[in-house]
């Protein structure tokens, strides 16, 4: 059996917050009962190219950000829901978010990068073997 060897995580290049935040972030009054918010997007970032708006942006708070509701077509109530689906995807693979934006439903397509910074929680590699 050949050694394993590590691969960066494929990541989205967003800070996520848990649905518990929506009420102050204003999107409950959306009408909004689930979903994983947006908190900021990393500068240059796979997210940002592709237009994902966080609510924070240059340390300020935005009135709007965006809230994913499913990743490829799967419902997310949790950054662990994220997270876990994440982890099938490799940095190179599009995914197809559907966001939540400014009351209406929106697709956003994101080509996942390597996760940069090593202090990030998103930076986790994880082994992998050869089969």
């Amino acid at each position: 059996i050949p050694p394993p060897h590590e691969v960066p995580r494929a990541v989205l290049g967003v800070i996520l917050a848990s649905a518990a935040l929506l009420g102050r972030l204003g999107a409950q009054r959306a009408g909004l009962r689930g979903g994983v918010v947006v908190l900021a997007v990393r500068p240059g970032g796979a997210a940002e190219k592709s237009g994902v708006k966080g609510f924070v942006q240059e340390g300020r708070q935005r009135p709007s950000g965006d809230v994913i509701l499913s990743v490829d077509g799967k419902g997310v109530k949790s950054e662990v829901d994220v997270l876990r689906i994440l982890d099938d995807k490799e940095v190179g693979m599009t995914v197809r978010l559907g966001l939540l934006r400014d009351g209406s439903e929106v697709f956003v397509d994101v080509e996942l990068e390597a996760a940069q910074d090593v202090g990030s929680p998103d930076k986790v590699l994880f082994r992998r073997s050869k089969l």
